[in-house]
């Protein structure tokens, strides 16, 4: 019997990217055949999936498909036609209400709400990843689902050597206050940059601390934070190994090296998200033994991830 994974967008660095990869090396300790099927990829990991098409070309075989739902897509859909058991684990959609009217972020999160009545008709077991996510699916009709937290090896990345030329820069004597996670509008990046600056209006510092943003960016929204910093009075790098001075440092798809860097060199971790499905850096921050400030609000942020 195969299982296959099946998610609308597999980058393997983000929150469910790890969560598939490691199911799938779970899988395959455990002797079964697996591949991972999604629309989209980063480039880097062509090699590690395969289009979601060929899933609907296979040849009929006792199969079980584990559907990553997150968002609005072709495949739901599509998993009617396909023989198979299916397995739904659900990541939590954004609230569309986040994004601008109209927009395809909207659209996606409006569709993905509306693809969890089909799928409550499809699937025959519902997995999620936070308490917070099983009310949620109650509400939507779902029976009881089992809850099955995101596998992340938090080990590895506390033993991950740090990229020696970002952690050196950033460990200039200044304070790092941080948050990693995608910058869009449900993550209130807006707000981190508000109480940072009511932090360096309100303490007169010795030595002036740095916020530090990790993630991928929402390009509209990016705008929007420039923008939003410059009238605050804050000054903005993309790359802080060239702009120490500034307030504030932006880094874009960082890598596992990276990222280490980034956590060894901090010292608070900053969460002021208005929604969330898990927050798996907030797991990550507290293996660092990183101070640790969230706002009440969502999954893992009111002390009830799983």
């Amino acid at each position: 019997m195969r299982i296959d994974q099946v998610l609308p967008t597999y980058n393997k660095h983000d929150a469910i990217g790890h969560h598939v990869t490691n199911i799938q090396e779970i899988l395959k300790k455990l002797g079964y055949s697996t591949t991972i099927y999604a629309e989209n990829w980063e480039p880097a990991i062509k090699d590690h999936c395969q289009p979601v098409k060929r899933l609907f070309e296979a040849k009929k075989t006792r199969r079980v498909i584990i559907y990553h739902h997150s968002i609005g897509c072709s495949i739901t859909p599509l998993l009617a036609k396909v023989s198979a058991r299916i397995i739904v684990i659900y990541h939590n959609i954004t609230p569309p209400q986040y994004f601008s009217p109209n927009s395809l972020s909207q659209w996606r999160c409006s569709e993905g709400i509306h693809q969890l009545h089909l799928l409550r008709l499809l699937n025959a077991a519902t997995w999620t990843v936070s308490k917070y996510n099983a009310t949620e699916l109650v509400k939507f009709g779902f029976p009881q689902p089992d809850i099955f937290p995101i596998i992340r090896n938090y080990e590895k990345l506390l033993l991950q050597p740090p990229e020696a030329s970002l952690f050196s820069h950033l460990s200039d004597g200044r304070p790092n206050i941080i948050f990693i996670g995608r910058m869009a509008p449900n993550k209130a990046i807006h707000d981190h940059l508000v109480l940072f600056a009511t932090l360096r209006d309100q303490f007169h510092f010795v030595i002036k601390p740095r916020l530090i943003i990790a993630g991928k960016k929402d390009s509209a929204y990016f705008a929007n934070l420039t923008k939003l910093a410059k009238q605050l009075g804050l000054t903005v790098s993309t790359n802080p190994r060239y702009h120490l001075a500034n307030d504030i440092c932006f880094l874009h798809h960082i890598t596992e090296s990276q990222l280490a860097a980034v956590y060894r060199s901090a010292k608070a971790f900053l969460c002021l998200s208005d929604h969330e499905g898990f927050c798996v850096p907030l797991v990550e921050s507290m293996f660092f033994g990183i101070p640790t400030l969230a706002h009440q609000s969502s999954a893992g942020l009111q002390g009830r991830l799983a």
